[in-house]
């Protein structure tokens, strides 16, 4: 006789399905996780541990992909919305996830996922010169990241701090960003930006003025270059 599995009611699939996300975007990089003794460096998997190797393997590679779909769409809607972010055919996130992925997997330790693609996405725009807030940042991650508000990436850190000062995660994006993105993540987002030349300029796009700071944008910083780009604007059509 031949027995057939019966498929999982949709409700019992949906689940198992969400609980895969939620294990590779934060479960699995909290304190306490079996994932997370072998991500550490002092709790790497065994070399001679071939199972672990494979499962550590299977599950950065899962997240590795999770992070750069996210990081594109949500550059992607800021494209679509942000008409300097257009212009510039170099806008790309997939590397600085990549970087991020290979050279610093510490900053997603005892951190939810989106909140590091945010990072990345936030981080790239400043390499390309663009003024972009991180509010609207948050909000293009939060659209294509499932359970996650904007509110959940602009959270106030200090409440956290205060129950928990010695191990409490920055849960700000800004801050985050300021304090322990950036100082890892420098030397990547400093690199040159190559302009792509087979891509022509929009007629009355504005040439980039000088590089601002990597650092997260003021609203000073702002208005600055918005009264920047206006008398540049005002010379070019007089």
């Amino acid at each position: 006789m031949q027995v057939r599995e019966a498929p999982l009611p949709a409700v019992a699939d949906a689940y198992m399905g969400y609980m895969r996300l939620h294990i590779t975007e934060e479960l699995a990089w909290m304190r306490g996780s079996p994932l997370y003794a072998m991500l550490t460096p002092t709790g790497a998997a065994a070399e001679d541990d071939e199972l672990q190797r494979n499962i550590l393997k299977d599950f950065l590679l899962a997240a590795s992909r999770l992070a750069m779909t996210r990081a594109q769409s949500a550059a992607n809607a800021l494209a679509d919305r942000i008409e300097e972010l257009a212009v510039h055919a170099t806008f790309d996130c997939i590397s600085t996830v990549e970087v991020m992925m290979r050279e610093h997997l510490d900053l997603l330790f005892e951190q939810h996922l989106s909140r590091l693609v945010a990072c990345c996405v936030y981080g790239t725009t400043r390499k390309h010169n663009v003024v972009v807030s991180i509010k609207r940042v948050n909000q293009a991650v939060s659209s294509v990241s499932p359970h996650l508000a904007p509110e959940d990436l602009q959270s106030d850190s200090s409440a956290a701090a205060a129950s928990n000062p010695a191990d409490a995660p920055l849960t700000n994006v800004r801050q985050l960003y300021n304090e322990v993105f950036l100082p890892s993540m420098r030397q990547h987002l400093q690199a040159p930006v190559h302009s792509d030349t087979s891509v022509s300029q929009k007629p009355g796009a504005v040439k980039k003025v000088s590089r601002l700071p990597l650092r997260s944008l003021t609203a000073k910083d702002i208005n600055i270059r918005k009264q920047a780009h206006a008398s540049t604007r005002a010379v070019a059509f007089r």
